[in-house]
């Protein structure tokens, strides 16, 4: 699964990295080392009536449209089963995007322990994602929240040492069907969930300083040989 990302791009990078062509999010979101779900994400959509790309703030944690409360916050999707549960299917179908966060942490069993990992793109860019969002409407206002979920799939030979799931990393030249830019048909959507190459992927193990979600700063991602 995905349940903890980091994010230190500049907003400037995102826009060059993405292709922003809409009016981007304020400049003045901070950096953040220990993301939780429920915070808001850095997310990619494209507006088909403007026919541009977006940068915004969505809450990480899926809530379904159904929902009376809002309690729910779905953080992943799985990408094996994300046409046959209701509340993702509409959403994989016309509200997909890119969550781009930096990186995300997992740890691995060791005993009784557990090691966490610092999971990054190689080329230092930002991290793209699959991602479905939807917006819920609190009952009785006109509150509207905007919330995504990161799809998963199950591991690359990488990953499978520490977990046995991962997100979804698209390649750039995915980035236009995923988005709905161009057309593609279901079998082909399905297609792009699958783990990425190995190579794509760089891991750090870390010192515990990440394991406790209070700790917010650069020395969450202090590698293990600097303890």
């Amino acid at each position: 699964m995905c349940g903890r990302t980091f994010f230190y791009e500049t907003l400037s990078t995102l826009v060059d990295e993405f292709g922003i062509t809409a009016p981007p999010m304020p400049s003045n979101w901070p950096a953040r080392y220990n993301m939780p779900p429920t915070l808001d994400m850095p997310v990619v959509r494209y507006n088909a009536e403007t026919g541009q790309r977006h940068l915004d703030l969505l809450r990480w944690g899926f809530i379904p449209p159904s929902s009376t409360e809002g309690k729910e916050a779905i953080v992943n999707a799985r990408a094996e089963t994300i046409t046959e549960k209701p509340m993702f299917a509409k959403s994989f179908r016309a509200r997909r995007c890119l969550v781009t966060p930096s990186g995300f942490y997992e740890w691995r069993r060791t005993g009784k322990t557990k090691l966490p990992h610092a999971i990054r793109m190689a080329s230092g860019r930002a991290m793209p994602m699959a991602g479905i969002w939807t917006a819920w409407k609190r009952p009785g206002t006109n509150d509207w929240i905007r919330t995504c979920a990161v799809i998963t799939c199950g591991p690359n030979a990488l990953m499978a040492a520490i977990h046995d799931r991962m997100p979804v990393i698209l390649d750039r030249r995915d980035w236009p069907r995923w988005l709905g830019e161009e057309p593609a048909s279901e079998a082909e959507l399905l297609g792009l969930l699958r783990p990425c190459p190995d190579d794509w992927l760089a891991v750090t193990p870390l010192r515990q300083t990440v394991n406790d979600v209070r700790n917010d700063g650069p020395e969450c991602l202090l590698p293990l040989e600097a303890a």
